[in-house]
């Protein structure tokens, strides 16, 4: 997912770095500028629902609240990523971070809390033997928030 985005990002006539080290610790993938603004970007690559499932899920997205050891996850965690990119079949889209927190938030009932990934959405959902607290959303409830389309067309596979 990270090296289509690049390959975008590029093309868009963005100015790129790659994070560091330290940076990708606090879940920021690249740092990228244009017309004096900056993005600081988590790409996130398509996911299962279920560890089992042959192919990522395109329809639903994993947010992570907690690390698998009870750390601040990408969502919640300040200081790191200003965006994410969540890659889906032909496109990338990409949104604020803080204004995905805000709709996890409205959307999410972590207190809920449920022992099967397939039982997820909008609930509180933690992976056996981890400290981890997830949730699962709709790809369609992004566009909620403002968002930016990235269609892959044109990136060779």
């Amino acid at each position: 997912a990270e090296v289509i985005f690049k390959q975008l990002a590029e093309g868009k006539g963005y100015s790129l770095r790659v994070a560091g080290r330290q940076e990708q610790f606090s879940h920021v993938d690249f740092i990228l500028n244009k017309d004096g603004k900056e993005w600081r970007v988590d790409v996130k690559g398509a996911k299962k629902l279920k560890r089992t499932d042959d192919k990522p899920c395109h329809e639903h997205i994993w947010l992570e609240f907690k690390t698998g050891n009870g750390k601040e996850g990408w969502l919640v965690k300040d200081g790191g990523c200003s965006h994410i990119a969540f890659e889906l079949e032909n496109e990338f889209i990409l949104v604020s971070r803080k204004d995905l927190k805000k709709l996890a938030e409205k959307l999410c009932n972590l207190e809920k809390r449920v022992d099967s990934s397939k039982k997820a959405l909008y609930c509180g959902y933690k992976r056996f033997g981890r400290q981890d607290l997830l949730s699962l959303i709709k790809t369609e409830d992004l566009k909620q928030i403002h968002h930016s389309i990235w269609p892959k067309q044109n990136t060779p596979n």
